[in-house]
């Protein structure tokens, strides 16, 4: 029997994750599959960003994904030092693909090949 979905997403990096792991909260009804090529998803990788990047509600709605938070950071050059007040937070990779996996169960095919792409497949 042939799979149907609402929306495939080819690869499993912070972009798509993020849309996927939005797209699940929102509209769960959604038929949804991501392919990863590799054995997890979200690479190796540590994605960072300042606090007033983002709204409070995407604050909250991250909050589970972020495995590091400073209220401040210290910037330090050749003979000049920051304290920067304002707050920066990091997402690991590891944490990333254990969420897309727990929110995706077997809608996430990884080790998979893709042959090829085109907008109605």
């Amino acid at each position: 029997m042939p799979h149907h979905y609402d929306l495939i997403l080819a690869g499993g990096g912070l972009a798509n994750g993020l849309i996927a792991l939005r797209l699940k909260h929102d509209r769960p009804e959604l038929r949804l599959l991501m392919l990863e090529q590799d054995a997890r998803p979200g690479g190796n990788h540590t994605w960072s960003f300042h606090d007033s990047d983002l709204s409070d509600e995407q604050h909250a709605w991250l909050a589970p994904l972020i495995g590091c938070h400073w209220p401040r950071h210290r910037v330090i050059f050749p003979n000049r030092e920051r304290l920067l007040r304002g707050g920066y937070a990091s997402l690991f990779s590891s944490t990333f693909a254990q969420a897309l996996e727990d929110t995706l169960g077997d809608a996430l095919w990884v080790n998979a090949t893709i042959a090829s792409l085109a907008p109605g497949r």
